[in-house]
C-alpha cells in the first residue's frame, strides 16, 4: 500500500486535502487562528479508478503552530513514524503551502521555521510534491504571481534536484492528481524519511514558540 506523509504549515489545508482525497470527512478541519490537528493520524483512501488499490495518508500537526515550536511538532512526527509500520514503506511527502502566502519561509529569519527546503537531501528530495493550496480562496488573484515566485526563487533548488510541484484546488480529482505524481515511483525506505526528519530536527532552533496569549494577539493583529 502506498503511504504518504502530509506536511505543511498550520492552516495550509492538510486535513482538507485528506478529506477530498478520501471522498469523505474523516479529518477535522480548522477554521480559526488555532491549529486544529494536534496529533498524527492515518487515513485510508480508495484509488478513484482502481478498486483494488488503496493509499494511506498520514495527517500531521502543522508547522508554525499557534502554540508549539516547530521542533516539538517535528519530534511528534518522527516519534510516530518510529512506532508505526507505515513508516517503513513511505511513498513520499506531500508538502502543502497556502498559495496566498508569497513566501515559503520566515523572511526575517529563514532558520526559525520548518520549511520544505530543509528536506532537500539526496535520496529524499525527489519523493516530495510541493503542493499549493487555497486557490479557491484567492480572492485577490495573487496565486499565479506567488506560484511563479515559489517556482523561480524559493523552491527553485528543490525542483532542480527532483522535487515535483502541483496544485490542489479542493476537488477529489486534483487531490489524486497530486498523489499520482508519486504513485509511479517505487516506495522510498521509510527509515530514510525518518532519518532525514531527525536530521532537520537537530538543526531547528531550540527556543520557545511564538505562543501563549502574547503570540495569540501578535497573530491576531499581524505583529
Amino acid at each position: 500500500m502506498a503511504v504518504f506523509l502530509v506536511l505543511g504549515e498550520a492552516g495550509a489545508g492538510k486535513s482538507t486535502f485528506i478529506n477530498y482525497a478520501t471522498g469523505a470527512t474523516p479529518a477535522a478541519v480548522g477554521h480559526n487562528l488555532e491549529s486544529c490537528t494536534k496529533s498524527v493520524e492515518s487515513f485510508t483512501a480508495q484509488h478513484p479508478t482502481d478498486p483494488n488499490r488503496r493509499v494511506t495518508l498520514i495527517d500531521t500537526p502543522g508547522f508554525n503552530d499557534t502554540w508549539l515550536e516547530d521542533g516539538v511538532t517535528l519530534k511528534t512526527i518522527v516519534d510516530w513514524l518510529s512506532c508505526h509500520k507505515e513508516g517503513t514503506e513511505l511513498t513520499g511527502i506531500i508538502y502543502l503551502h497556502d498559495i496566498k502566502q508569497p513566501r515559503a519561509e520566515n523572511p526575517e529569519n529563514p532558520t526559525d521555521l520548518m520549511t520544505p527546503n530543509k528536506l532537500c537531501y539526496p535520496g529524499l528530495v525527489q519523493y516530495i510534491v510541493l503542493t499549493t493550496t487555497k486557490w479557491v480562496e484567492d480572492s485577490k488573484g495573487v496565486g499565479p504571481k506567488n506560484e511563479a515566485e515559489l517556482t523561480n526563487v524559493h523552491w527553485k533548488t528543490m525542483l532542480r534536484k527532483g522535487s515535483h510541484m502541483a496544485r490542489f484546488t479542493n476537488t477529489h480529482e486534483s487531490a489524486w492528481d497530486v498523489l499520482s505524481v508519486l504513485l509511479q515511483k517505487d516506495p522510498v525506505d521509510g527509515s530514510l524519511i525518518q532519518r532525514e526528519l531527525t536530521r532537520v530536527l537537530e538543526h531547528l532552533p531550540k527556543k520557545p514558540a511564538k505562543g501563549g496569549i502574547r503570540g495569540f494577539f501578535s497573530r491576531l493583529f499581524g505583529g
